[in-house]
């Protein structure tokens, strides 16, 4: 079935990062069996293989796939010992408009690898045809540009240059998407991040319908409110969800903010804070801290942050553009319902609130002095992202205010673990000079409001 041989003969290019191509990987009628028993996959988006049905063709397909030959083939090609190594396997069937977007694949994978089947691809179009890119900003910057025709095989190895997109293309588009990955931890992590989006596109499509549809569209209209026997209801108005009721159909951010909202721990001394537990779902912690970013070099270190200005990186629109887990985080956030339920637990008023936020990277010696946020901040979220035993110390203190600062108690730092205020003029917190070993990674959510001078900060 997989003409192993014409894999090994591929060469693998080194610039701008390692990658190759190979055509021919299934002939003709090998590709025609695998067609007629493709899953049956009619809208858009990635799935787990478990989550899909197919016919004897497939099964011979993915069986080879998954063969210690193969492996042994990739690992040669990219010097890498793949031996031991985890397989995550997914499909796709149809593309959407937005597919494509310019970005790089997590660092948990360590080779991706994707094996077209379309038998009938139109080699005239211009979309859809994969390129590997020399850098994060131009889709026409490409080092290679690979059509998927049918039995065409792409394959790279993953780093923090590899970036790879395609032009907009809706309709057909079939593959297999196999990557070895870093372990056995880091395949069920991603596979639970493509089953909650498959349900999702299951129950409620009109989550990936671009601007259209009611639950991406104003709050004023009709909202998801709950599911029944896999059928989505809707309500009018605002969409808050009943206090203490969390909704399956929500999208995984926003379900699990909810859930971590209703059960925050209430802190009133020496103002109203609430310490969070998992406030993201499952893997998104890791996912974020991943994102291929560096830290900061050449640091001033004076108890501000608006010091490095420069060197601050947000959830802006183009970096949900190039990374998923940022645009479904904003997402998230975004929701109807996340918002009221805000200003039900804490009091905040955010009706003029638009999101923000900031991805940090704090390295050693960093520090805050006592402050308050500024005043067009209507509230102030930290997820701490690491599990570090050099970081125990590197969470938020919660302080009273002048002439003494006395310092209350710290924000317990940990991964998946938070702190909420709503800022006003006694909301003073900061981080102590206590020293830490490694990066203290977090993100800062914010709502602003329209005051708010640099909006290509905003989400």
């Amino acid at each position: 079935m997989i003409k192993f041989q014409n894999i090994e003969q591929s060469d693998v290019t080194r610039d701008p990062f390692e990658f190759f191509m190979t055509e021919e990987v299934l002939d003709a009628q090998t590709l025609k069996e695998i067609g007629a028993d493709f899953p049956d996959i009619k809208k858009p988006g990635i799935y787990p293989l478990e989550s899909l049905d197919y016919g004897p063709a497939f099964t011979r397909l993915i069986e080879e796939i998954r063969s210690c030959q193969l492996a042994s083939i990739m690992g040669k090609k990219f010097g890498v010992d793949l031996s031991g190594l985890p397989m995550m396997i997914t499909v796709r069937g149809r593309a959407q408009q937005k597919d494509g977007r310019i970005h790089v694949d997590t660092k948990d994978k360590v080779i991706t690898c994707l094996l077209y089947l379309n038998e009938d691809w139109d080699d005239t179009i211009d979309g859809g045809r994969l390129r590997m890119l020399r850098g994060p900003d131009d889709i026409d910057d490409y080092a290679a540009e690979i059509p998927p025709m049918g039995g065409t095989l792409a394959a790279f190895k993953v780093t923090d240059h590899s970036w790879h997109g395609h032009e907009p293309f809706v309709g057909k588009r079939r593959y297999v998407m196999f990557n070895w990955v870093a372990s056995e931890k880091v395949l069920e992590r991603q596979l639970n991040r493509h089953r909650r989006s498959a349900m999702l596109k299951r129950i409620l499509p009109f989550f990936y319908k671009g601007t259209k549809g009611a639950a991406k569209g104003d709050a004023k209209g009709q909202v998801v409110a709950a599911v029944d026997g896999g059928v989505a209801s809707v309500q009018d108005g605002q969409g808050a969800a009943p206090a203490g009721t969390v909704q399956s159909s929500l999208p995984p951010v926003a379900q699990s903010f909810l859930a971590c909202l209703e059960n925050a721990d209430l802190q009133k001394q020496p103002y109203n804070h609430w310490l969070l537990t998992n406030p993201l779902p499952e893997g998104y912690a890791d996912e974020i801290a991943n994102l291929p970013f560096p830290p900061p070099q050449d640091i001033e270190f004076n108890g501000r942050r608006e010091t490095n200005n420069s060197t601050r990186v947000y959830f802006t629109k183009e970096n949900q553009e190039k990374f998923d887990v940022c645009r479904e985080v904003v997402e998230g956030f975004n929701h109807p319902q996340v918002r009221p339920a805000i200003e039900r637990v804490t009091g905040a008023d955010l009706s003029d609130g638009h999101l923000r936020i900031e991805y940090c990277q704090d390295t050693e010696g960093f520090w805050l002095e006592p402050h308050t946020d500024i005043l067009v901040k209507k509230f102030t979220m930290l997820v701490y992202l690491l599990d570090d035993p050099n970081l125990k110390v590197a969470g938020t203190d919660i302080h009273e205010g002048p002439p003494d600062f006395k310092y209350v108690h710290s924000a317990p730092y940990g991964k998946n673990l938070g702190v909420i205020f709503i800022p006003h003029e006694h909301s003073w917190h900061g981080v102590g000079k206590r020293p830490f070993k490694g990066v203290r990674k977090s993100i800062i959510i914010n709502f602003v409001t329209s005051e708010w001078r640099d909006k290509w900060e905003l989400a």
